[in-house]
């Protein structure tokens, strides 16, 4: 998992331990939605928290506030 990238947590409110994501050297974006995860995340991991749709990943990823997942 060291080169995963991006991961998709919509639709878990079972998730209730996030620390494991700081392990993920490569990971650039968490979304999530209202829905879950519902427990709070690592500061150091909150900069790749993208809480929104795929809309409002789309538009953060225009921006530059994160980097697109290698195809």
């Amino acid at each position: 998992m060291n080169e995963l990238r991006s991961i998709d947590l919509r639709e878990c409110p079972g998730l209730v331990d996030m620390t494991s994501l700081e392990a993920l050297p490569a990971l650039r974006a968490v979304l999530v939605n209202h829905r879950g995860p519902t427990a709070p995340f690592p500061s150091s991991i909150w900069p790749r928290v993208v809480r929104a749709n795929l809309r409002g990943f789309v538009r953060r990823l225009h921006r530059g506030e994160v980097e697109a997942p290698d195809t």
